[in-house]
């Protein structure tokens, strides 16, 4: 009997932590982390953007329910979008949340016709960016025009 009462706080921790939800910095990146360059030339678009809006974006086309984030383009490394358009960040592990009025560098991926960002990828707040952001400024002056 003694044996088992000393199990019940193991029993009690697995539980908690497989019960647990996990939180968009706890996400599993089935594909790794990718390094600055990798991403900036398998994304489709690679930007400085500002979050000008926000809205609710209800389950459907495969995914959860989510976030629309409106983002204007500052700057333009990569790619084509138009000046203003929307990223979707589905409500799952997965999630890049933004904050209107914050600019960010991000590297926009088309998945089932919606633009997203990965989270596992160099995608951030733009006052914490430096490096990724002197790395994509390099990769443009780079590429052939």
């Amino acid at each position: 009997m003694l044996r088992c009462l000393s199990l019940v706080p193991v029993f009690y921790a697995v539980v908690t932590l497989l019960a647990t939800p996990s939180h968009p910095s706890t996400a599993v990146c089935l594909k790794g982390h990718p390094s600055v360059p990798d991403e900036y030339v398998h994304s489709d678009a690679v930007l400085i953007g500002q979050v000008v809006g926000h809205r609710a974006v209800p389950e459907g086309g495969g995914y959860y329910e989510g976030d629309g984030y409106s983002i204007r383009v500052r700057e333009l490394f990569r790619g084509s979008v138009p000046g203003s358009f929307e990223v979707f960040s589905e409500n799952s592990s997965g999630r890049f949340p933004m904050e209107v009025r914050r600019a960010y560098l991000i590297f926009i991926h088309r998945e089932r016709g919606r633009l997203m960002v990965d989270n596992c990828g160099n995608s951030g707040v733009l006052a914490a960016s430096a490096a990724a952001l002197d790395t994509v400024r390099q990769l443009h002056r780079k590429a052939p025009s």
